[in-house]
């Protein structure tokens, strides 16, 4: 089971920053795990975050790559708009 934890920084000028935390423990069957386990990933270039819980297949595999693809231009433009 995965911890997925979120929280907003406030400031006087409001919403300042933003957190997010996990476990690392992936575990399948009844007793095989893996205590390494990446799942949160940031972006060095741009205001993006992404974490997941739940089926570890899919996000996993596709996370890392999304955030690659960010931080090397491919994926959104500088002038982009983040809302």
């Amino acid at each position: 089971m995965t911890t997925l934890l979120s929280w907003v920084g406030i400031d006087t000028h409001g919403a300042a920053s933003v957190y997010i935390a996990s476990d690392s423990r992936i575990s399948w069957g009844c007793s095989q795990q893996w205590d390494v386990g990446r799942k949160v990933f940031a972006s060095k270039t741009s205001p993006k975050i992404f974490g997941y819980c739940g089926d570890v297949s899919f996000p996993i595999q596709i996370l890392g790559q999304l955030v690659e693809l960010i931080d090397t231009g491919c994926l959104f433009e500088k002038n982009d708009s983040y809302w």
